[in-house]
């Protein structure tokens, strides 16, 4: 398992404060890691995902259903940074 920071860095009026995260071994088939809460641009969590990671999914809950989804060849380097701004189409 390794730890990754994911940093909500901008979104939309109707995204989150939920969002679903989801992680990849090949960026096809994903799997539900768990929800969490990021209530405000700026907030950040701290994951343990499987070292085989290759994607990880970010969904917003509720209102706004979107997705974004990073992905890094090779081995995951550094944090993730989300931006919900161009999403949220209500």
């Amino acid at each position: 398992m390794i730890t990754k920071r994911i940093t909500l860095t901008d979104k939309g009026i109707n995204a989150g404060p939920v969002f679903s995260v989801f992680t990849s071994p090949d960026c096809n088939t994903y799997t539900l890691y768990g929800d969490v809460t990021l209530g405000s641009v700026g907030a950040s969590v701290i994951i343990s995902i499987p070292d085989t990671t290759q994607c990880i999914r970010l969904t917003s809950v509720g209102i706004c259903n979107n997705s974004i989804i990073h992905t890094v060849p090779g081995a995951l380097q550094g944090d993730f940074s989300f931006d919900f701004s161009q999403l949220d189409f209500s």
